[in-house]
C-alpha cells in the first residue's frame, strides 16, 4: 500500500479506519469493500461527519437503515 501511494503521490494512507474518520481534513470517503462491511464502515464514518459514497445497497437490516438516515439527517451530510 506504501509503494501504491508514493507511485500516485498520496501524501495520506490509511490501514485503520478510525484514523482515517478521525482525519479533520478529509471530508468524504468513498466506500468500495465487501457489501457486508458497509454498515459499520458508515456508521463509523458518519459519527465522525463525513460525507459517506457507496454505489450499491448496503444494508441488511431495517435497523440499519434508520441508523444511516438518522446519522445524515443530525450532522447535515451527504449520502450518495
Amino acid at each position: 500500500m506504501i509503494r501504491f501511494a508514493a507511485k500516485y503521490g498520496c501524501s495520506k494512507v490509511y490501514t485503520d479506519l478510525y484514523q482515517l474518520a478521525a482525519d479533520a481534513e478529509i471530508d468524504a470517503v468513498y466506500i468500495a469493500s465487501p457489501n457486508a462491511c458497509h454498515e459499520i464502515q458508515s456508521e463509523i464514518l458518519l459519527k465522525d461527519q463525513k460525507h459517506v459514497i457507496l454505489e450499491i445497497v448496503f444494508m441488511h437490516h431495517k435497523s440499519g437503515i434508520c441508523i444511516y438516515k438518522g446519522s445524515t439527517e443530525r450532522y447535515n451530510l451527504v449520502n450518495l
